[in-house]
């Protein structure tokens, strides 16, 4: 996981980015979650992954924004696919409202629209579920973790 979910990350990041600096355009669209807002009991390698690859496209995002180059890292709650059960997470998915739910060709045309708007960060599927998912990131972890916890413990 954490070879895919953040070497592979910032070794195409370390290939592209720097051709796009010197062009003063691009994008690059790095796929995070909502699972990275907060440290995960019971899934904290997943969920410490994410967060790396949030903050370092957010970091990175502000270092070549000037320069014409975007770095979006998008954040979706669960995405009906085959995902959850090929990783034994549809205990999790069904324990949040289904509104927030959004469906794979939302989060893609949200991501592009995102890179395209020069956003550093975005949660795909409208206001609702945005409010929904993304406050979690302001919450301080001693109260987050807690419940977090109980959604994630069989």
């Amino acid at each position: 996981m954490l070879r895919v979910d953040v070497e592979a990350v910032v070794d195409l990041m370390a290939r592209y980015l720097p051709g796009m600096v010197e062009r003063g355009r691009g994008a690059i669209i790095n796929m995070s979650s909502v699972s990275g807002f907060q440290p995960g009991p019971y899934n904290a390698g997943y969920a410490a992954a994410k967060a790396y690859v949030l903050w370092l496209s957010e970091a990175v995002h502000a270092e070549v924004a000037a320069k014409g180059v975007t770095v979006t890292a998008v954040c979706p709650g669960p995405v009906p696919t085959e995902f959850q059960a090929t990783n034994d997470a549809d205990y999790l998915v069904d324990r949040l409202p289904s509104f927030t739910h959004v469906p794979a060709e939302r989060v893609a045309a949200d991501a592009l629209q995102a890179a395209e708007r020069g956003r550093a960060s975005v949660v795909p599927g409208g206001p609702l579920v945005r409010f929904a998912l993304e406050s979690s990131r302001f919450l301080p972890a001693p109260v987050a973790l807690p419940v977090i916890a109980r959604m994630l413990k069989r």
